[in-house]
């Protein structure tokens, strides 16, 4: 892959921190398989389950001060 192409991936993977879909992702990078894009950028994918933990606490913290 060329120095272009790894920047512009790296771009696109970029992404997934933002809120972007796997999928899309995937889509974008013209990768074959989702589980490619996974196994490339599934580094990314932690922040986003602690940043969705974080949200469903501070539903639930709501929840039980209402």
């Amino acid at each position: 892959m060329s120095s272009l192409n790894v920047a512009g991936a790296a771009r696109f993977a970029g992404r997934l921190d933002q809120g972007e879909e796997l999928r899309t992702v995937m889509e974008l990078l013209g990768h074959s398989t989702i589980r490619m894009t996974a196994d490339t950028y599934g580094h990314v994918l932690p922040a986003r389950a602690r940043q969705a933990a974080s949200a469903i606490d501070r539903v639930l913290g709501e929840e039980g001060t209402a």
